[in-house]
């Protein structure tokens, strides 16, 4: 989701870089068009590491961690809107929904599905061992064996609870529904308390699931990869003798495989003269506004003067020293 955000830069924020860039430009006798040219990439290289998927601790944008984090978020996002059917606590609750529409027929559905999940194991609730009898309700009547006998001890032990309550839907459309709920709640489903459903999710295909979460997993580095996009998008500078500039070949694959068209810089006025500005831009969507808002901006101006400082001294130092040994 492309988004079109404008942002004020702090004064203070603004003169300290400008003023930090110009030392560096006469100390390393770069152009003007170069050092803006350097520094535009190096603050696209400080937006991948400010804007999300990062670490609570911040700063850390393209490490592996920040890439977990970001996994992590997209699977507890999805999760929280959809649920396997063979999931037992799904398939209680549907057995609860044929109970209460007096459905043998589906309680026998759900009740198989529930038992086979219940002996592979697969979601950790109870696993069967040899010589030992089934403990609680639910499981007894899943291994019960007597059709009419187990919907009636389902009837008895659980229907109140079912009578005026909503069965959760199943659905095959996992990606149209998540696409509906991120436009509601701004791309952070799980952030902004989901739907909540009443307590209930989608319920879906469980294989098909994991394979959706596997595939929008991928995505994660979209918005950083607008910034490498932008950096890719930068003209040459004309001296790089003695002088580093930034690259891609440092952001991770992770990020550089969601690189799109969506980066952009452009020159504006003379650049013979001097008299010119340098513009970059990323269009990609932000999902929470932090990697666009005016604080993340500031702080990246301030992050790139310190270290234009740092650089400054590291390449006068020796001058410097050498001119205060001799008065």
């Amino acid at each position: 989701m492309a988004t079109s955000v404008q942002v004020v830069v702090n004064k203070a924020s603004l003169d300290r870089f400008q003023f930090a860039l110009n030392e560096f430009r006469l100390a390393t006798g770069i152009s003007m068009r170069d050092g803006f040219i350097r520094e535009a990439g190096f603050c696209c290289y400080e937006f991948m590491r400010y804007s999300p998927p990062m670490p609570k601790s911040g700063g850390q944008g393209l490490t592996g961690t920040a890439k977990r984090w970001g996994e992590e978020a997209v699977n507890v996002d999805i999760q929280t809107l959809f649920r396997p059917k063979d999931d037992p606590g799904a398939a209680f609750q549907k057995m609860g929904e044929a109970v209460s529409k007096g459905d043998l027929g589906g309680f026998l559905k759900w009740q198989g599905i529930a038992k086979a999940s219940m002996r592979k194991g697969s979601n950790g609730w109870y696993k069967e061992k040899e010589g030992r009898d089934p403990r609680g309700i639910f499981q007894a009547i899943l291994l019960g064996g007597n059709p009419q006998k187990d919907f009636q001890a389902f009837k008895n032990r659980f229907g109140a609870s079912f009578a005026a309550k909503e069965a959760p839907k199943e659905t095959t459309d996992i990606a149209g529904i998540h696409k509906q709920f991120k436009d509601r709640y701004n791309g952070r489903i799980h952030k902004n308390k989901g739907p909540a459903l009443n307590g209930m999710k989608f319920l879906v295909d469980g294989p098909k699931l994991k394979a959706y979460i596997e595939l929008r997993k991928k995505a994660v580095g979209f918005l950083k990869g607008g910034w490498a996009n932008t950096l890719m998008s930068l003209p040459a500078p004309k001296k790089t003798d003695g002088v580093q500039y930034a690259s891609t070949s440092k952001v991770p694959r992770w990020i550089t495989r969601n690189m799109g068209s969506n980066g952009y810089s452009r020159f504006a006025g003379n650049e013979a003269t001097g008299n010119f500005t340098l513009i970059i831009g990323n269009n990609q969507g932000d999902n929470d506004g932090r990697a666009t808002s005016a604080k993340t901006l500031n702080h990246v101006l301030n992050v790139r003067a310190n270290k234009l400082d740092k650089e400054v001294l590291r390449r006068l130092g020796p001058y410097i020293r050498a001119f205060n040994a001799k008065n």
